[in-house]
């Protein structure tokens, strides 16, 4: 019955594809122009009329265990740092509209978003936001220029849509690098604090939120342990670290949208690298019979951030107030990494009650993968090296700071 869905699906989806090329003239991943890219509602403007408080949709059953709830989520103007003037009075209300690709059902939509624009607005009485998810008006493709253009106000995005634009943030997706994500964005956040050039990457907009999924693995229709098994078998793959390792221990990788994946596996690819929380979100044991557990093949950075724009519309109050927004009693960044990694527990977990087998890799084949990813390290950070950039210094501060926490 599983091949027969997959071979249905798969076609429904080849045909859909086609039908996108034709009409857009091809299939590339770059980022867009802002010109193509630009949405139908207008640029950010004082006078812009309020748009409606966000609702959260329906829970989905892979919220379970991480409904928020409104006096979960404050604001701590207690917090040392804040030093400026108080805010003028009659101050003109402000309009912004936060997109990103994810479909609203997404666990990260309802339970890390939502409350954030929902206790932003309650501190900041002037300020409405149009929560617009699911790549209606901005994709991860184009984002990165609609966020530097102002085309868009608020952003959720991974930088595998702008390849080769956050060279230094590829980095923290080199594989065995980090064992969870919250100690991944331990890490991102002390060297967003000290290494300028891994700031400077964005620039284009403000930042509120950088954190990282917890470590993923691939999960196939065949039984795979070890390298060998995995030569010649068709994989998505997460980003452009995760194609390298992947294509190093012979595997033919497929770039493609999480959104996409569930159709074509058992068509189009024989499988795909994720988090394990991806397969309780997107119901991938489904359609999928193996996890290879313990590769730890990438963590997939994301970020949020205000166009630079919509962030000088803020006051200096205001603007401490986005930035010091807990949820569930953690710093927001903390509180993503945390939920991911509950979430990739919880992922395993389902893979087992769903009749998925879960292979724990051994020791000696953790090391298969490793000898074979390993090599990758140094071909990119020798072609930084080339492009004058600091990546070796980055890569070394990055592992110096994670064996201090660990």
């Amino acid at each position: 019955m599983k091949k027969k869905i997959r071979l249905l699906a798969a076609v429904a989806l080849i045909l859909a594809l086609m039908a996108g090329l034709a009409a857009c003239g091809g299939g590339g991943d770059g980022a867009t122009s802002p010109t193509a890219s630009a949405p139908t509602q207008p640029s950010p403007s004082a006078s812009a009329p309020a748009a409606p408080t966000p609702s959260a949709p329906a829970s989905p059953q892979h919220t379970q265990g991480w409904e928020t709830t409104a006096d979960e989520t404050t604001i701590d103007e207690s917090l040392p740092g804040y030093d400026g003037p108080p805010d003028p009075d009659n101050l003109p209300n402000i309009h912004f509209t936060f997109a990103h690709q994810y479909p609203a059902s997404h666990h990260h939509n309802t339970d890390v978003i939502i409350p954030y624009i929902d206790a932003l607005m309650a501190a900041i009485p002037r300020l409405t936001i149009e929560l617009v998810p699911g790549g209606v008006i901005s994709t991860n493709n184009s984002v990165h220029d609609d966020i530097r253009y102002g085309l868009v106000d608020m952003m959720w995005a991974t930088h595998g849509g702008a390849p080769g634009r956050y060279p230094l943030t590829e980095i923290l997706e080199f594989p065995n690098l980090f064992s969870s994500a919250v100690e991944a964005t331990r890490v991102i956040e002390h060297m967003m604090e000290t290494y300028p050039a891994f700031a400077g990457e964005f620039s284009h907009m403000k930042l509120f939120n950088i954190y990282t999924t917890e470590p993923g693995d691939i999960y196939t229709i065949k039984d795979i342990r070890v390298p060998a098994d995995v030569v010649g078998q068709r994989i998505r793959s997460p980003g452009a670290s995760g194609e390298r390792s992947l294509g190093a221990a012979g595997a033919v990788t497929v770039p493609m949208g999480m959104g996409d994946v569930y159709d074509a596996v058992g068509g189009i690819v024989d499988g795909l690298a994720t988090s394990p929380s991806a397969i309780t979100t997107y119901n991938l044991w489904e359609v999928v019979d193996y996890a290879t557990n313990g590769m730890g093949l990438y963590v997939t950075p994301f970020f949020m951030g205000f166009s630079n724009a919509a962030w000088d519309m803020l006051t200096p109050r205001e603007q401490y107030i986005a930035l010091n927004v807990e949820i569930g009693g953690q710093p927001f960044n903390i509180h993503s990494a945390h939920m991911y990694d509950e979430l990739g527990e919880l992922g395993i977990e389902n893979m087992r009650r769903f009749g998925m087998t879960v292979n724990d890799l051994t020791p000696a084949e953790q090391a298969e993968w490793l000898e074979v990813m390993t090599p990758v390290i140094d071909v990119y950070l020798d072609a930084l090296a080339e492009r004058n950039l600091p990546g070796r210094d980055f890569y070394e501060k990055v592992l110096a700071y994670r064996d201090s926490i660990r």
